[in-house]
């Protein structure tokens, strides 16, 4: 097939096209930069996905660590002494009555600051070390790098809000590290716990 010549005819006279064989498809050039741009789109999806993962898990995780330290402030309100003369040692407390503030500090496990540690005021309650434990847990029951000493803290405070009437706060901080991170997350939740009637 031979050349086909165009004819166009403008303000400044008659311009002409050939259209032949070198006209026809995708230069190399245009095909490379084609694929320059699909490229670069491709690698912002890879990318939005990469971020959307780690928010997703990153979600889970404080999640769980809520879970986690709203189920030791239920433990400390069940179990906390609720007598004003009960020892310190006591198992369970009364069904009634007012809270030990002795039995109530010994549920303290703080010290130093969150997710650095060292714990300076570690608990001996069974429901703090077994609670401390399930945190810690390998697999899919606990939280990812938190086997750190420090990285659980439970405060403690006694408030006098008027004579004979007590505030007594509990602050959970649960601390965890997941594989890829270099610093660690922290959830903290404040619950109060109340004198049983």
């Amino acid at each position: 097939m031979s050349n086909v010549q165009f004819y166009a005819i403008g303000m400044h006279g008659v311009i002409t096209r050939t259209a032949g064989r070198e006209q026809r498809g995708f230069t190399l050039i245009e095909a490379m930069v084609a694929m320059l741009i699909f490229s670069i789109g491709i690698l912002a999806l890879v990318g939005m996905y990469t971020v959307s993962v780690n928010a997703s898990r990153d979600g889970q995780y404080r999640i769980e660590a809520i879970n986690f330290a709203s189920q030791i402030i239920q433990t400390i309100q069940s179990e906390v002494c609720m007598q004003a003369t009960c020892p310190p040692t006591a198992g369970l407390g009364a069904t009634s009555g007012v809270v030990n503030a002795t039995d109530f500090q010994l549920f303290r496990h703080a010290g130093g600051a969150p997710c650095v540690g060292p714990i300076a005021v570690p608990s001996t309650k069974p429901a703090v070390l077994n609670w401390i434990a399930q945190v810690q847990a390998a697999g899919t029951s606990g939280l990812p790098g938190s086997l750190t000493p420090g990285y659980q803290q439970i405060d403690t405070t006694l408030t006098a809000l008027f004579p004979g009437v007590n505030l007594y706060t509990v602050t959970v901080t649960v601390c965890w590290m997941a594989p890829d991170d270099t610093l660690p997350h922290q959830q903290s939740v404040v619950g109060y716990v109340i004198p049983r009637l």
